[in-house]
């Protein structure tokens, strides 16, 4: 990749990082890596749900990465913080709460990326197209996925 392409992916990014930053103002996105993730939709609505859940509870979440591996989408986060960015009080009746609310609203989206296609949203089941790496595609972009 030479520099001048290599500064252009990189303005993109951080062009993209702000427009999720400025929809999202209760997420923090750390070191996000998304690129080719696939699912863009739902990790939209993904970040969507958060962002309402952080509201509610007057939290940030940092979310430290968003990729796909073995098939499905994986949504990381790091800690989550009051609005100032000090940890959370332990002292705080909700904190076990927020932490596991947090969880079952990723773990709920990743599970779902299992029957989504990841190119176009549309049911799909796991497959192997190039006979090595384990993507969810429905059958028209597996097709597609072959012939290329």
């Amino acid at each position: 990749m030479s520099e001048e392409t290599e500064k252009t992916v990189l303005e993109e990014l951080e062009e993209e990082a702000a427009r999720w930053q400025e929809a999202f103002p209760h997420l923090r996105f750390d070191h996000m890596y998304y690129p080719n993730a696939g699912w863009p939709r739902l990790v939209w609505k993904l970040c969507e749900r958060l962002e309402r859940f952080a509201e509610k509870y007057d939290v940030l979440i940092h979310i430290m990465q968003v990729k796909e591996k073995f098939g499905t989408l994986r949504f990381y986060t790091g800690e989550i913080t009051e609005l100032d960015g000090s940890e959370l009080s332990e002292d705080r009746e909700d904190t076990r709460l927020i932490y596991e609310r947090k969880c079952d609203i990723i773990e709920e989206i990743e599970t779902a990326s299992g029957y989504l296609c990841e190119k176009c949203e549309s049911y799909a089941k796991r497959c192997r197209p190039n006979g090595f790496w384990i993507r969810t595609l429905c059958e028209s972009c597996e097709g597609e996925a072959i012939s290329n």
